[in-house]
């Protein structure tokens, strides 16, 4: 969280604590526990996708031009940086890396063998083999706009590419081109992972049926519904969402219809909340779908039929409006990202101006959201755990298992984890018995963070440390001792990382810092026996 921002949001909080006792509405328990921030990685992620088997999380970073690896934790969502790999530079097999200038987003196969990575300045999709045991990436190819594949066919479509996604049956991979208003088909061989260039459809186009596409101008995002029949676009240009349906043999795509802000849907219902469509998100049991306006400041809510794959509209929540219990809505300005929990009964959609984490409940028969938080950068959580790492919050993804979740935030240079308390929270310790917290370690944390202060650092990194340090006593008082002493670990990763990565730090600075978190560690392991 950068200083030129926290007045903002002190009077953001404070503001809607304010509002929230005056109109004193009926709001839902908070689900959404603040684990930590990781800085390890020294990149601007603007995208995180974790691995089919929840073992690696995996960073997209626009600014640096790069891809980061982190390792996970599966009990406590904590990660630990592992290595990144940069446009230019090597693999660990010396292979030189090609296609991820302006990294934009990736995607996973299914089996977790290979990674997908489309690049906006470079044009181009990134791939790369992976290792399923210890996550590495290697190169393996880069296909440009403009270039050839290695059948000779010329290559359309990719011009500001910006998403993608695969089938699961692993045969076909689609990226959504955003200043080519394009989705562009690729056949896959599954067991090298290299791609073939089969079909491009661009905004204003005919599709091989002769209907003219629409709803891909200024496309930012695609996803498939769960039987992967349809894909669907969100058009931040054509302030829609597009609907295309998918033959399963050939994968190529046929438009359907779009569903546009200002206009009507199919049933003749007004659409709204669609004012620069960015995010799109399929419920798991296909029946409703949710779509981000980021200039509207909302979520859209749509019914989806099974059978068509067409859209009817549900209802528009938009920041500082109310929802139909009267909760006020909140943390929704510049909404960038949407997500579903993995049970599929909360809705989360990360926000860039409002440096916020917002999480909705749905109604699974109507499809409808009620406001439950907004939890903001220099916030704080149900558990008074000062919230660090969601400065232009960009992307939201949930783990496999449900249990955690995963925000890039570019300017805090953050991966930030939150831990589902509706899904983990009896999960999170095998061991629930109470530990009783001595003074004296108490005291040994106000020390630590004193000896962190008396370092003088820049705000920004003496801040982090600190928010860890903080963030892992509240999680001891909390009686979570395993996230506590994982989080100390994270903080002694960071003073390593500043000693020998960036020489922030000596190592007469840091190593008696890192002693002291050591022996804090052992206190803590101690007490829970």
């Amino acid at each position: 969280m950068k200083q030129s921002s926290y007045l903002y949001k002190l009077s953001k909080i404070a503001s809607t604590l304010m509002l929230s006792l005056m109109l004193a509405p009926t709001i839902q328990a908070q689900v959404l526990n603040f684990v930590e921030t990781v800085e390890d990685g020294f990149i601007k992620p603007t995208m995180v996708s974790t691995s089919p088997d929840g073992k690696f999380v995996y960073a997209a970073a626009f600014f640096d031009d790069a891809i980061a690896m982190f390792s996970r934790n599966e009990t406590t969502g904590i990660l630990s940086f592992e290595e990144a790999l940069f446009d230019s530079g090597y693999d660990g097999q010396g292979n030189t890396i090609d296609g991820l200038n302006g990294a934009r987003m990736l995607w996973l196969s299914p089996n977790g063998k290979f990674a997908y990575l489309v690049a906006e300045k470079d044009k181009a999709i990134a791939v790369f083999s992976r290792d399923t045991t210890s996550g590495e990436l290697t190169f393996v190819q880069a296909l440009k706009d403009g270039g050839t594949d290695e059948s000779g066919n010329t290559i359309d479509g990719l011009y500001g590419a910006s998403a993608v996604i695969g089938s699961s049956d692993g045969k076909y991979l689609y990226v959504g081109g955003r200043f080519d208003s394009a989705v562009t088909l690729f056949s896959r061989d599954a067991t090298t992972g290299k791609l073939t260039f089969i079909q491009t459809l661009k905004d204003g186009d005919l599709d091989d049926e002769g209907n003219k596409v629409d709803a891909l101008y200024s496309m930012i995002m695609v996803t498939m519904s769960p039987d992967e029949k349809y894909l669907y676009s969100a058009s931040q240009g054509d302030m829609a969402v597009g609907v295309f349906s998918r033959n399963e043999t050939t994968g190529k795509l046929t438009y359907v219809e779009r569903v546009k802000d200002g206009f009507h849907d199919n049933a003749g219902n007004t659409v709204d909340g669609l004012n620069q469509t960015v995010s799109v998100a399929v419920s798991a049991d296909g029946d409703f779908l949710y779509a981000l306006g980021q200039a509207d400041y909302a979520v859209a809510v749509f019914s989806r039929d099974n059978n068509t794959g067409k859209l009817t509209f549900v209802e528009a929540l938009f920041d500082g409006s109310t929802d139909s219990n009267g909760n006020t809505i909140d943390g929704l300005i510049a909404a960038r990202s949407v997500a579903l929990s993995g049970d599929g009964n909360h809705v989360f959609v990360a926000s860039m101006s409002d440096d916020a984490l917002v999480t909705f409940s749905r109604d699974t028969t109507t499809g409808k959201l009620t406001f439950v938080e907004a939890l903001f950068d220099g916030g704080a959580d149900s558990a008074n755990a000062v919230i660090d790492g969601l400065e232009n919050a960009t992307w939201v993804d949930v783990s496999p298992d449900g249990k955690h979740l995963y925000i890039a935030a570019y300017s805090d240079d953050a991966v930030t984890v939150f831990l589902d308390t509706s899904i983990s929270a009896d999960t999170v310790e095998q061991d629930t018995s109470t530990i009783v917290i001595e003074v004296s370690i108490l005291d040994q944390y106000n020390n630590l963070i004193a000896a962190v202060e008396a370092l003088n650092m820049n705000s920004g990194r003496e801040n982090s440390l600190v928010h860890k340090l903080n963030a892992s006593r509240i999680r001891l008082e909390y009686q979570h001792p395993y996230i506590s002493i994982y989080l100390l670990k994270a903080f002694n990763r960071q003073i390593n990382a500043f000693i020998n990565i960036n020489g922030i730090l000596t190592s007469a600075e840091g190593q008696p810092l890192i002693d002291a978190s050591d022996d804090l560690q052992d206190a803590i392991q101690s007490l829970h026996g």
